[in-house]
């Protein structure tokens, strides 16, 4: 990746005191989001490193929320009632040209 040469002077051309400012800002924002990370993992959800949600969702995170790595969650309006998990029975259906069975769900109308 090529910097341009504009950009460099600039990051050259600052103090160390704003170097520090800038470093205690990343620690701080770090530390909050894996508190956020903790209180919804302590709810019973499984969360991946590196994940960014919101405090309303750690709040509301139970054992059907599932986040991979990486991620980012800007909202808490999900639907943790249901999760799949190790109880849960789907029934398949499969609808094939022509076929009026509708067992599983009746069509749109």
């Amino acid at each position: 990746m090529i910097i341009p040469e504009i950009y460099r002077s600039k990051v050259n051309s600052r103090s160390m005191s704003r170097y520090y400012i800038g470093l205690i800002v990343r620690f701080l924002l770090n530390i909050k989001y894996a508190v956020f990370r903790w209180m919804a993992r302590h709810n019973g959800a499984t969360i991946g490193e590196n994940t960014l949600i919101t405090w309303k969702l750690a709040r509301r995170a139970n054992k059907n929320l599932i986040i991979g790595e990486d991620c980012s969650i800007e909202t808490a309006n999900l639907d943790l009632r249901f999760g799949g998990g190790e109880n849960y029975n789907s029934r398949s259906c499969n609808y094939q040209q022509g076929n009026t069975n509708y067992s599983c769900f009746p069509p749109y109308r």
